[in-house]
This record gives C-alpha cells, structure tokens and sequence, in this order.
C-alpha cells in the first residue's frame, strides 16, 4: 500500500507541475483519470506510457482534454442544442465489428462508454480530427485529409437526412467478410491455449491472476447475470479460469474481467466484465441518470434494433474496480475487429471507412429519439447547411489535430514513472 500511495503521490505531482507553458493538459488529465490515479497508478502510467505513443494514442486517451478545450472554445453555448444520442468517445478506432442479435457480426460503433445525450458536432468534431490524425499517421497528404474531413460532414448530414442509402463500400465489405469468416477455434487457442485436457487464459503483462476474494465476487455476479439472459444459455456450464485484463487505451485502469467457461460437449464461452465510470461528458453536460453500467446498456440498446442479449449490467464490489462497482458484461465473440489495418492503408479505402462511418454515426444520433433525444430534422436545422457543416468540420479538425500534435510532443517528454 505504501508503494502504491507513492506512486500515485508521484504521478499526481508530475501531472500537475508537468510542462507548465501548457498545464491544462495536466489538469485535464488529473480530472479525467483521478479515480485511476488514486487507486490503479501502476494502471495510470501504463495508460500514460501509452498515450507518448504517438499524437493519435494521446488523442484517444484524452477525451477529456479534448472537451475542457472545446468548452473553451464554445463558452457557454457548449451543451446547447438538440440533444442526439452521442458515443462520446469517437474516433476511428471506436468503429469496427458489433454483434447483433443471432450472433452476427456487422459494422458499427462499438465503444458507448462515454455515451450521452448532446449536441451532435461534439461527436463530428472529435470523428474528423480522429480522422486527421489517423491519416496523417497512415501517411495521407494534407490535400487528402481535408478531402476525407469534408466527405464525412457532406455523407453525415446525407445520411441524417434520408437522402443516402447505407451501402458499404468495397474495403470495408472485405474487410467485414473476414472478420465473419474468422476461426473460432483459433480465436478460442490464441485466448485460452489448451493443454491435453485442460484450457486457461494465456498470461502476459496484460493479463493477470485474479484474487480469491475478486474471482468468488466474479462467480457471484455471474451466476446474478445469467438470470437475466433469455432462454438459460449458460445452463450447465461453470467457471474454468478468471483473470483480470488491460486492453485499449483510453480504458486502462478501470476494473476489466474475463471469465472461461466450459460445459462438457459445448463449445467453451468468454465473459468478459468491464466498469464503467461516469461519461467525461457528464461533468460539462450533466449526469445522464442511472449508474454508469446502466446508461451505457439503456443508450447501447437504443442505438443497435439489435444489441446482444448477452450485454447487460451488473455490480461488483467497489474494491474490485475504481468507481462504484457497475460493470458493463459482454460475451466475447470471434471476429472482433477494431476498424484499422486494412482499412487505413490508402485514401481509397479511408473514403470507404468515412462512409460507413458516416453512415452508423447518422443512425446512432438519430435514435436518441428512443430516449429522449431530438428528431433527425431538429439535428440537421442547428447543424446548418451541408456546406456549412463540411467545411466547419474542416476547419475545426486540422486546426485541433495540430493542438494535439504539439500536445503530445510536451507530454512525450515527461518521464512519468
């Protein structure tokens, strides 16, 4: 305990004296992640360690920043308008393969973590500097990245309106059909290697034993979530192995779980328990209500016709994670794909992306409807005009890209632990 105090001790002093000519990333940053740093400040540098990467990992773990400056920059008009069902943490990463009801997989957004009801050019903003930064680093001209920024606004406001059909482009059909055609079986080996008899999750640096006391609390919550799925698909099977996990960026440090389990003559099953924490929106738009787990399942299902039957939420003891115990629980399926690789090799298959894209960041603002949120024709009026829109968008996304490029420049060199 007393290691760890000193740590974050540590870690908390260098955010705060950190590069001073620009001490609101520090301040940003000790909002955002001051659970973690509290609590997991060996999870915190990881994150950190992380983010020095490069200007596109510093971008996607600090969301938090990136609306403390754009609350800056809006004043007190920042929040006002029609309220759209918003991701809250897009960018290009947060796109990729979703499981629909069935077990099917198809293209869309698939992290709600941050998800809110809002202003929708919050979500436009942050996707096209995401989309600046991710180009530049794939190596795009600037001519390029202005072109991709612009047919994302005009696609986006097509698409809200109805005058688009959603059809997905040929890298991205491609690359969705491999992620379909992926093996189970060498998902399942590379996951959790079996030896003679016996399958347990492979160990690494991020991935870990968990505690007695941590793995009865995860048999507990388990047995209290199977009771809520339809149809007791998880009858008879039982708890293998547990560990605890690190995966993503802007997530690590919160509480993440994965449980195996196996039935005899059944195909084995992965669980996985992720806490949620209050939205970094909240504080500058308020609490949305519920707990953390319970806004990201109520506005995850208002956003997909088809959401998995297996995402649901559950509580945890509090000292199993950094917040209040609320858990986001999923079953983990092959396939799953974050929207890289292949699809941000060229400008051709980037243009691909921006329309699909496009087309499910329309369709999930749109279905805030379901909850409250505002009608499609109420979005489009307070975004104005499409050329408006686009070259707005434009503007904004390379003027940001460059705050962030020279952001992560100062945080780079801060040696953090």
């Amino acid at each position: 305990m007393a290691v760890a105090r000193a740590g974050q001790t540590r870690l908390s002093h260098l955010l705060r004296r950190a590069a001073r000519p620009r001490g609101r990333v520090a301040e940003a940053l000790y909002r955002q992640d001051r659970l973690i740093l509290t609590k997991r400040p060996e999870l915190a540098a990881l994150k950190y360690r992380k983010m020095k990467e490069d200007a596109f990992s510093f971008f996607r773990g600090a969301a938090g920043l990136f609306y403390a400056d754009l609350r800056r920059v809006e004043g007190k008009g920042f929040g006002k308008g029609p309220r759209a069902l918003l991701a809250g943490d897009l960018h290009v990463e947060n796109l990729g393969t979703v499981v629909k009801r069935g077990g099917k997989l198809a293209f869309g957004i698939t992290d709600f973590d941050e998800a809110v009801l809002g202003p929708a050019r919050l979500d436009l903003r942050r996707f096209a500097t995401s989309l600046v930064l991710s180009g530049r680093q794939a190596g795009l001209s600037e001519k390029e990245t202005h072109a991709l920024v612009r047919r994302f606004g005009d696609r986006y406001r097509k698409h809200l309106a109805g005058e688009k059909a959603t059809k997905l482009g040929g890298a991205v059909k491609k690359w969705l059909a491999e992620a379909r055609d992926a093996s189970a079986a060498k998902w399942l080996d590379k996951l959790a290697p079996s030896t003679g008899h016996v399958r347990r999750f492979a160990r690494g640096e991020t991935t870990r034993d968990v505690s007695p006391a941590t793995r009865r609390h995860l048999e507990r919550a388990l047995a209290q979530y199977a009771r809520l799925l339809p149809g007791k698909p998880l009858a008879g099977y039982s708890v293998t192995d547990a560990v605890s996990a690190v995966s993503g960026t802007a997530s690590i440090g919160r509480g993440r779980y994965r449980l195996l389990l196996e039935r005899p003559q059944a195909e084995p099953i992965v669980i996985e328990f992720k806490e949620m924490l209050p939205s970094v929106l909240e504080p500058f738009l308020g609490k949305q209500g519920g707990s953390p787990a319970e806004r990201v399942v109520r506005l995850s299902r208002a956003a997909r016709r088809r959401l998995d039957p297996y995402t649901r939420s559950v509580r945890l003891p509090a000292s199993d994670g950094v917040g209040s115990g609320g858990f986001l629980v999923r079953r983990l399926h092959p396939g799953g794909k974050k929207a890289g690789g292949a699809l941000v090799e060229s400008f051709a298959s980037f243009k691909d992306l921006v329309d699909a894209s496009a087309a499910r960041i329309a369709r999930t603002h749109a279905r805030g409807r379901r909850v409250g949120g505002a009608s499609a024709e109420r979005i489009l009026a307070d975004l104005g005009p499409a050329d408006r829109l686009a070259r707005d968008l434009d503007a904004f996304a390379h003027r940001y890209a460059r705050q962030v490029e020279a952001d992560h420049a100062a945080f780079a060199k801060i040696d953090l632990m």
